[in-house]
């Protein structure tokens, strides 16, 4: 039996019928970890993926405990806990890149990561015992007399998880104590997320002392609900988790002026569409189209960029593009003009050449030539 067949079938063995809640979660989980990472990649997509993939894999390991499905699988025991520390310190830099825009790690941010390295130099003795010895040492466990090194070593990780967890929601609080629409969204993501990994760790330590099915499938079905619940908040807010903005519309905003909308949320979710996700590119981009995706009316927008940026929408499209397109003569001094207008959302040459002659003084060709070395 190849790995693919392998792996599709200890998911079939795990995943029974009755718990296709868990099963909907557990891809859903997948799902997002592989959607966070073909966008363009940043250092919060990262730690977002790597959350989801292990939130997907507390899923899993609960399941294959409480069915018994560990005895058939035995290499896995005790693979949880190295996840569960990692996640930790993911959670911890993920909060600091929304509320501090950290944008990568620092060699003196491994230190957080020390105990994982700790816990599996403890733990590789166990790691490679035979499978035989594996399943033997489980079921002494449950129902024989547990093992109070591995209950010290869940009790550290449990305390470990804690700390992180309940320090990443202090920072996440502590400066949206304001009242705005980001605020409640965030916490709405935080708070529940917390206390779902909160839960699933007390759940595996819970499962080293007791064997009561009906519980473990409990609190399984609790983190699967909560998992589903981030999926479908980032599909409403799909801004929220990536950056820590969410539109600015509220049901009584809609139709209101300027004046009653978050003007800082407002900017830093267009700044996040143009500067990250690009949407200048669009060459089919319009008032309406952008106004749509800020979730306000095309007049509320055309407005806000005459008072805040003193632009119309064309000319704060097309500045964006042109810097786009400066970078693009400068770094591939051998692709053609035409090319690159198109790339940066023009739907012409002679609106790109006329757009860039404004805006610079120079044809696009002259730009290149005083900018590339030998050119």
């Amino acid at each position: 039996m190849n790995p693919v067949q392998c792996t599709m079938t200890l998911l079939i063995d795990v995943f029974c019928p009755f718990n296709a809640v868990i099963l909907l979660a557990f891809f859903s989980a997948m799902l997002m970890a592989v959607g966070f990472v073909i966008r363009p990649l940043h250092f919060k997509n990262v730690l977002l993926s790597v959350f989801m993939i292990i939130m997907a894999y507390i899923l899993f390991y609960l399941n294959i405990i409480y069915s018994k499905k560990i005895y058939d699988y035995p290499h896995l025991l005790l693979t949880n806990l190295p996840c569960l520390l990692v996640m930790g310190p993911v959670l911890y830099f993920y909060t600091l890149s929304i509320i501090n825009d950290k944008e990568s790690l620092q060699i003196r941010d491994s230190i957080h990561f020390l105990p994982v390295l700790i816990i599996v130099a403890v733990l590789f003795p166990s790691y490679i015992l035979p499978a035989q010895t594996k399943s033997r040492m489980l079921y002494e466990s449950s129902f024989v007399k547990p093992n109070v090194f591995y209950i010290i070593i869940e009790g550290i990780v449990i305390f470990h998880m804690m700390i992180y967890i309940l320090f990443s929601i202090y920072k996440i609080n502590k400066p949206l104590k304001i009242k705005d629409p980001m605020s409640d969204k965030i916490k709405l993501f935080i708070v529940p997320l917390g206390a779902c990994v909160i839960v699933s760790i007390f759940a595996i330590f819970y499962n080293t002392v007791h064997t009561e099915v009906t519980v473990l499938k409990l609190i399984n079905f609790i983190i699967a609900m909560v998992v589903l619940g981030i999926y479908f908040l980032s599909h409403r807010y799909p801004y929220l988790m990536l950056y820590g903005i969410v539109p600015v519309r509220n049901k009584t905003y809609m139709k209101s002026h300027l004046s009653k909308l978050n003007i800082s949320n407002l900017k830093n979710q267009l700044v996040t569409l143009m500067k990250e996700e690009k949407m200048y590119c669009d060459e089919d981009l319009t008032l309406t189209r952008l106004s749509s995706a800020l979730e306000i009316t095309p007049h509320q927008l055309s407005q806000f960029l005459n008072q805040h940026f003193d632009k119309n929408f064309n000319n704060f499209i097309n500045e964006y593009r042109i810097n786009e397109a400066k970078e693009f003569l400068v770094r591939e001094p051998e692709r053609g003009l035409v090319s690159i207008a198109f790339a940066v959302g023009f739907n012409s040459y002679s609106a790109f050449a006329s757009a860039f002659k404004k805006e610079t003084n120079l044809a696009p060709a002259e730009y290149r030539k005083n900018n590339v070395p030998g050119m």
